[in-house]
């Protein structure tokens, strides 16, 4: 899975782009309007990208690389001049690939998120990309490759919380009032506002994990539970 940022600004409203196929027989791209976008001078042509099905853990077997081992992209910025011409900036071994906040991500197994080693700025066009590593250029097939055929996944709802509950094991449980898919987001405050708590936000630790209320014995016992 993939996320494209130019300039600073994520590109399109889909999550979770490619999407699930099989990939060996039909890989499916995406294409984007990014004219209001570009600007005068330097631009930024950035991309963040995880495991999804492509390599993540999937299955009942709790297995990883189904498709292959190795994550990879191919992006193409195409500019049309109005004197006709036109210019491709093509992903290649010039590129700089670098690690982020992002320790680990996976559809199954959730997502590991490490504010302290987030790169200000490193969508951003004058970045400081020295201690980056260059890219590694893959030879990979292009039959598979088609353009999008299905839908895209869109936030199409935001659900905020009814009710904020502590359950007899001292857990803070936020109810969201029905059964959903989604994710969650929160902010949070931190060094920024106390200095003198500086080092004790940068050890601080959220956890968030989504559960369903069950039954036992058909009566409800006030408990929450989860089951992988």
């Amino acid at each position: 899975m993939y996320e494209l940022y130019l300039n600073g600004r994520k590109v399109g409203d889909e999550e979770m782009a490619p999407g699930w196929t099989s990939y060996r027989k039909r890989l499916q791209y995406q294409t984007y309007d990014v004219t209001e976008q570009l600007r005068e001078g330097e631009n930024a042509l950035a991309v963040s990208v995880a495991n999804g099905w492509y390599k993540g853990r999937l299955g009942w077997e709790n297995k990883s690389n189904h498709y292959g081992d190795r994550r990879a992209v191919l992006v193409q910025l195409h500019i049309r001049c109005g004197d006709g011409t036109e210019t491709v900036i093509a992903s290649d071994s010039s590129w700089k690939a670098s690690t982020g906040p992002i320790r680990l991500s996976e559809i199954y197994d959730g997502e590991i998120y490490d504010a302290r080693l987030e790169q200000r700025g490193w969508s951003d066009a004058g970045f400081d990309d020295s201690s980056w590593i260059p890219a590694v250029a893959i030879e990979l097939p292009f039959a598979n490759l088609v353009a999008q055929e299905n839908v895209p996944t869109r936030v199409t709802e935001l659900v905020k919380p009814i009710a904020a509950i502590a359950t007899p094991e001292g857990d803070a449980v936020l109810d969201m009032g029905q059964n959903m898919v989604g994710r969650i987001r929160f902010f949070g405050h931190g060094a920024g506002r106390y200095r003198d708590q500086a080092d004790a936000c940068r050890s601080a630790r959220q956890r968030w994990k989504f559960l369903q209320r069950q039954h036992s014995d058909g009566q409800t016992d006030g408990c929450l539970y989860s089951q992988r």
